[in-house]
Order: C-alpha cells, then sequence, then structure tokens
C-alpha cells in the first residue's frame, strides 16, 4: 500500500507519467476499492499528465 500511495502523490506532485504507471500496476493488488478509488482520483489530478494515461488509471478506479 505504501508504495501505490507514493506512486499516487508522486505523479500528483510532479505529473510524472511513470508514477502513474507504476500506480496502474499496483492498483489491483489494493483491495479497499475505496482507498484504491482515492489513490487514483488523487494521482489523476497531476498537471501533464497523458489523457490516456490518465483514462487507464480511471477504469481500473471504476472496476
Amino acid at each position: 500500500m505504501l508504495r501505490a500511495a507514493g506512486a499516487a502523490y508522486r505523479a500528483r506532485l510532479t505529473g510524472a507519467s511513470a508514477d502513474l504507471r507504476d500506480l496502474i500496476a499496483l492498483a489491483p493488488q489494493l483491495t479497499n476499492t475505496a482507498y484504491r478509488e482515492l489513490l487514483i482520483g488523487y494521482a489523476c489530478e497531476g498537471v501533464g499528465l497523458s489523457s490516456g494515461l490518465v483514462a487507464e488509471a480511471r477504469r481500473l478506479s471504476s472496476s
């Protein structure tokens, strides 16, 4: 969970696509749906993230 949280906060802070990709890879391991949605929502607010990557993350959030 800490790795996912770290990736989410770095993606939000820096807008780094690599960090959002890390979160996308870790998200299925987060069994708490509300927490997963919170992290993905937070990360997707990062400035400069590609819209395709954000859409992929949001799909994970709603599944």
